[in-house]
């Protein structure tokens, strides 16, 4: 829709490529599993430096910024570029540093304030967050519908210990000031309940393609150093500009994935060759592994690889995959941590950078 309604020459052409890319039709390089991305499709770029240029040369215009975004498919690069975009700006930083608790008082000493700290999760403020007068700033939670919702892009104006001022840059109320304060925010993908209080907010010369869903933008930048990893994506980046001369993109060689779960029907089945080519591979686990039963776990980890050897081309046969995280419960066993003395016995409990976790992965 966004193509159609420019009424551009190219229009017609582009539309066709995003729908290619979209049903997954553009032809695949079988080595790399690959797409090579049209001449006449975007503008490619040859580094990140050029690709920030091209879409930011100019930071002061509230309506000229509003309408640009650099997008990438994991956190870490939008908080790469943001920092080096903000840093070349010049003008004086403001910094916040978040208060971090847990929710649980008995789980206090197993997750100190350095570690909570130390988290950087996704929908979720940073523990210092450092921004600078006329930067673009997106929101992370409902504070005021339909004004101040999830996903609003704001510029800031003016910055307090307790309050920022912002000006709206998209929507309905585009151009309204608004104060946006400290709340209290506590992440539900964790093993463990801890509260968070920050301005939700974080900064917006780039995002995550998912946070770009519904996003117009007269200038969008691509950033596929890491190319996209869940079905969809790479339509999702492209068509958020209505023609082919406002997307830039900076892609290793020209080339990046097009992850496309192709959609399935019974009528896929009534072809002979197509459901004989399909193969299914039976599993069953007859009693649950014991945790200290080792040979058991180097058993299934021998089993495993040697069940997925069966079958010809498994990887080319996947048609939907998924994983999920199992965290585990933290516990510390203060037996195995005690530093004996016989004045004074210590009680010694290292708590790990990270949570551990447990990681299942599932194909179809």
């Amino acid at each position: 829709m966004r193509v159609q309604l420019q009424r551009d020459a190219s229009a017609g052409n582009f539309a066709k490529q995003l729908m290619d890319i979209g049903n997954g039709r553009m032809e695949i390089d079988e080595s790399t599993q690959c797409i090579t991305l049209p001449a006449n499709f975007c503008k490619i770029t040859e580094s990140i430096d050029e690709l920030v240029q091209k879409v930011f040369p100019n930071y002061k215009n509230h309506q000229w910024l509003s309408t640009r975004a650099i997008l990438v498919a994991k956190n870490i690069d939008v908080n790469t570029i943001n920092f080096t975009i903000q840093h070349g700006i010049p003008s004086e930083t403001t910094t916040y540093k978040s208060i971090d608790t847990v929710e649980n008082q008995d789980e206090v000493i197993n997750y100190p304030t350095e570690f909570l700290n130390s988290l950087d999760l996704p929908g979720t403020p940073p523990h210092v967050l450092t921004l600078k007068i006329g930067v673009p700033i997106i929101l992370l939670r409902n504070i005021n519908p339909p004004r101040l919702c999830n996903g609003t892009r704001l510029s800031v104006k003016k910055m307090m210990n307790n309050v920022i001022e912002a000006t709206i840059l998209t929507g309905k109320f585009k151009g309204e000031d608004v104060l946006l304060p400290r709340i209290p925010m506590i992440p539900t993908d964790m093993p463990f309940e801890f509260k968070r209080l920050q301005f939700p907010v974080r900064l917006a010369f780039a995002m995550t393609i998912n946070k770009a869903q519904g996003q117009s933008l007269q200038v969008c930048g691509l950033n596929l150093e890491n190319p996209c990893f869940s079905h969809g994506q790479l339509y999702v980046a492209c068509s958020r500009v209505r023609k082919p001369s406002d997307l830039f993109v900076y892609a290793p060689d020209g080339k990046t994935r097009n992850i496309v779960y192709r959609r399935l029907s019974w009528n896929n089945f009534q072809d002979g060759d197509l459901f004989n080519s399909c193969q299914v591979i039976y599993s069953q686990f007859g009693l649950a592994i014991h945790q200290n039963d080792h040979q058991a776990r180097r058993r299934f980890v021998e089993w495993a690889p040697n069940e997925i050897a069966v079958v010809p081309d498994f990887h080319k046969r996947i048609l939907f995959s998924d994983e999920a995280h199992f965290w585990l419960n933290g516990y510390v066993n203060k037996q195995n941590c005690r530093i004996w003395s016989e004045a004074n016995p210590q009680v010694y409990v290292e708590t790990p950078l990270h949570p551990e976790k447990l990681t299942v992965w599932c194909t179809l």
